[in-house]
């Protein structure tokens, strides 16, 4: 069953969609309580209303500007996350199938 819903108060719960992702709610909830505190105070008091949705924002309409008025205060910070993936050729068996492979070789 879904027992993570437990872990959502009811305050956001009835305002919101919520999705658990690989236990996310549950990582969160157990191994960041203080941020997860954060994002419950900062989901209960934010707000969208259609005049924030029909307003031309330039590089950043009131929405963010919003969300941001509410988290910054608390020191969380916007971020980007890049990452590589590394991929191997690995020839042999795999799994249950045998895999037959033609080299390639690619030059970037």
């Amino acid at each position: 069953m879904e027992q993570w819903r437990a872990l959502i108060p009811e305050s956001i719960f009835r305002k919101y969609d919520f999705y658990n992702f690989n236990s996310a709610v549950e990582i969160l909830t157990q191994s960041y309580p203080e941020e997860f505190a954060e994002i419950v105070w900062t989901l209960e008091r934010f707000e969208i209303k259609l005049d924030d949705i029909l307003e031309k924002g330039g590089n950043e309409s009131n929405i963010p500007k919003k969300l941001n008025e509410l988290l910054r205060p608390m020191d969380w910070k916007e971020i980007e996350i890049s990452g590589d993936l590394v991929v191997r050729l690995l020839e042999g068996k795999s799994g249950r199938m045998n895999c037959h492979v033609r080299k390639r070789h690619f030059i970037p």
